[in-house]
């Protein structure tokens, strides 16, 4: 079977896999050859910056965590951090959940439960002012 003669769908994916490992190999390249790395839009990943320096006066957040989340002490400090810049912050950890079980919603009702809890939180959040 020629590639023209797959699935529209599979061939988007495979196109879009193609994308991605060409990516790697160029980044492998760079980095082999002692260039710099280079992250969004043009700036040198060495500058990008993941947490501004003062969490003051950012925009209200919520962060959600799951019990069994190896990103959940990471969050939980994040949430605690924004919280002592004055930061409105909503900190929601699903006890018995892991690590991206929003992607379980369509097949776990705690999930599921836990999704459409999220988006409340979030519809309040958007409509308060």
């Amino acid at each position: 079977m020629s590639t023209n003669e797959l699935p529209e769908h599979v061939r988007a994916n495979r196109a879009a896999w193609d994308g991605w490992a060409s990516e790697w190999v160029e980044r492998g390249r760079r980095n082999w050859a002692g260039e710099p790395e280079w992250g969004l839009f043009g700036v040198p990943e060495t500058e990008l910056r993941l947490l501004p320096d003062d969490l003051a006066g950012l925009a209200p957040a919520i962060v959600v965590t799951a019990g069994f989340d190896p990103l959940r002490d990471e969050g939980e400090d994040y949430a605690a951090a924004l919280r002592a810049a004055g930061t409105p912050v909503m900190l929601r950890r699903f006890p018995g959940l892991i690590h991206g079980f929003i992607n379980a919603a369509g097949i776990s009702r705690v999930s599921r439960d836990a999704l459409i809890e999220i988006a409340g939180a979030t519809r309040a959040l958007l409509t308060a002012g």
